[in-house]
């Protein structure tokens, strides 16, 4: 694919020597942290990365065991396809206009501390999710205001929105609801018991906070933490489970790939590569699987921060990217080529048959570059970030710094942990030039993934471009307050060809899911894209149950 200097060979030398340098510059593996074979009857996770935080409204991303194992929504995505269905709630209803939507709770359901969930610790949940700037409030802000939820009783509860919001029940799984009691005993000058969620997580016991499936039994940060499961849990134990789960951070994906296949651990929380399977597979231990999943590859540019501000900049970026080699070579075909900010199997998203889309083409980036207003050589070297450890990231690093390399313009990578990317991401002076990340579908709806291409998404890991095109902004809120399917994909359609005349960030690839695990973990078949094999309750030991 490439017409000058470097040859595909070279290429994928240079790709995959510079990942191996990447992810295995430990050179050797230290697994004695994680202690020898996992014990019978815990489930041991590999986690790429450490967690900030136990509070479910402060988590969006990479979090999933946090938030879908000790926490409960008002709805929840289950499946494959995934279908929202009621979870703390039996029923929900909407307005003639989708401005107010009212919630039916399901009786019964008890906190980890002994006590019944109610309606007043809804609206005290959603008060605390909004007046405290959590991360999760940017997805309902725009609609759901503070004061505007009300307890109408015991087990109703009424949203109000300011607008008409047609996946507003997708959004309620966002909705964690917490203990009102407890939080309230745990208050710092009216914080809503943020501080002290954050670091302490939901126990089961007296400060029991969350309705899950687990609680919170140990957690050594930057290390490791340990789960429990909640005898009560409203959905019960009937069937097959895991009892205890243990969690460990393991930053290289090499160590994880070494564990797998010793038995120390049964799952890394990630998708893998080719080459990663092809590894794992070579283990009589390990079982793969292969899943079609809208989650999403792609570079933010930085809109506000010279030279990414330029827009012929940002289009002789698209254009310097080698996107078949990158997604057939070196990632052997696993992912496909997404040309919009929607995914590929998700509704919205732009047809690459009928859709002009960026192609690798050099002559046309040296055009765009050469209309440049910015002199972008000030601003060498360019940063790229990423996260360390994840192969996939990395590899699409290499190959934006190889099309950047056959420019002249000098870049280099900056490899860092999520906490880290996430707050440097959340201000515009901090963010890189281009920062390198993937968002995956947490309501399955394509709002989810407008937010990349709106200011709803700024201050999140989804807004690291700092773009705003105020047509895109009005089409997106059209979208959302019309219920009829063919309409919003007119109108999503129509915003995604817009922005890629803005060339906002380099759009790359459904990444579709692919991992390996342990044999004797069984459940498999109860994979959604929503959990990603994270939603601890539907999977069991075989040697324990059959």
């Amino acid at each position: 694919m490439f017409k000058e200097k470097v040859s595909k060979k070279e290429f994928l030398k240079v790709v995959g020597m510079g990942c191996l340098a990447l992810c295995v510059i430990v050179g050797s593996f230290n697994l004695s942290s994680q202690g020898n074979q996992a014990k019978a009857k815990t489930y041991v996770i590999a986690n790429g990365h450490e967690i900030k935080t136990m509070d479910p409204h402060d988590i969006l991303d990479s979090c999933i065991l946090v938030r879908g194992n000790m926490y409960d929504g008002l709805t929840r995505f289950q499946g494959d396809p995934p279908l929202l269905e009621p979870w703390l709630t039996e029923s929900w209803e909407a307005g003639p206009e989708a401005k107010e939507w009212t919630f039916y709770l399901r009786k019964g359901v008890l906190f980890h501390d002994g006590s019944e969930m109610t309606g007043e610790d809804v609206v005290y949940s959603v008060e605390k999710l909004l007046n405290g700037g959590r991360a999760i409030a940017g997805t309902l802000i725009k609609v759901l205001k503070p004061g505007a939820t009300e307890a109408v009783d015991r087990y109703t509860v009424k949203f109000h929105l300011t607008e008409p919001c047609a996946p507003f029940a997708g959004l309620a799984q966002f909705i964690f609801v917490l203990n009102k009691d407890v939080l309230e005993r745990h208050e710092e000058n009216g914080d809503y018991g943020n501080r002290w969620l954050a670091t302490h997580g939901t126990r089961i016991g007296k400060d029991g906070a969350g309705t899950g499936a687990y609680g919170l039994k140990e957690w050594k940060p930057g290390s490791y933490w340990t789960y429990e499961k909640f005898p009560d849990y409203f959905k019960g134990w009937d069937q097959p489970h895991m009892k205890d789960v243990r969690v460990e951070v393991v930053y290289e994906a090499a160590t994880s790939i070494v564990g797998l296949k010793k038995g120390i651990y049964h799952y890394w929380a990630d998708m893998r590569t080719y080459d990663e399977m092809q590894e794992l597979m070579k283990s009589p231990l390990l079982q793969e699987i292969h899943v079609r999943n809208p989650k999403i590859n792609f570079i933010h540019l930085h809109n506000g921060k010279p030279p990414t501000s330029d827009v012929h900049f940002r289009k002789a970026l698209n254009y310097a990217f080698d996107y078949d080699s990158l997604i057939q070579v070196v990632l052997h075909g696993y992912n496909e080529r997404n040309i919009g900010y929607i995914p590929n199997s998700l509704f919205g998203s732009l047809d690459p048959e009928k859709d002009w889309y960026y192609t690798y083409d050099l002559d046309k980036a040296r055009e765009e570059l050469a209309k440049c207003e910015i002199d972008y050589k000030k601003y060498e070297p360019l940063v790229i970030t990423t996260l360390g450890g994840y192969t996939t990231y990395i590899a699409m690093a290499e190959t934006l710094m190889a099309g950047l390399e056959q420019l002249g313009i000098k870049a280099r990578i900056e490899l860092t942990t999520w906490p880290t990317f996430c707050e440097k991401i959340s201000k515009p002076e901090t963010t890189a030039h281009m920062s390198i990340i993937g968002l995956s579908p947490y309501y399955f709806d394509p709002d989810h993934f407008a937010r990349l291409a709106d200011p709803r998404g700024f201050g999140t890991y989804a807004g690291g471009s700092w773009y705003e095109n105020p047509k895109i902004t009005e089409l997106h809120k059209k979208a959302l307050a019309t219920p009829d399917k063919e309409e919003r994909i007119k109108l999503y359609q129509e915003a995604q060809r817009i922005e890629l005349q803005d060339a906002s960030h380099i759009w790359l690839m459904q990444v579709n899911y692919h991992n390996a695990v342990n044999k004797d973990v069984a459940g498999l078949e109860n994979y959604s894209p929503y959990g990603r094999l994270q939603e601890l309750r539907e999977f069991y030991f075989k040697s324990e149950w059959e």
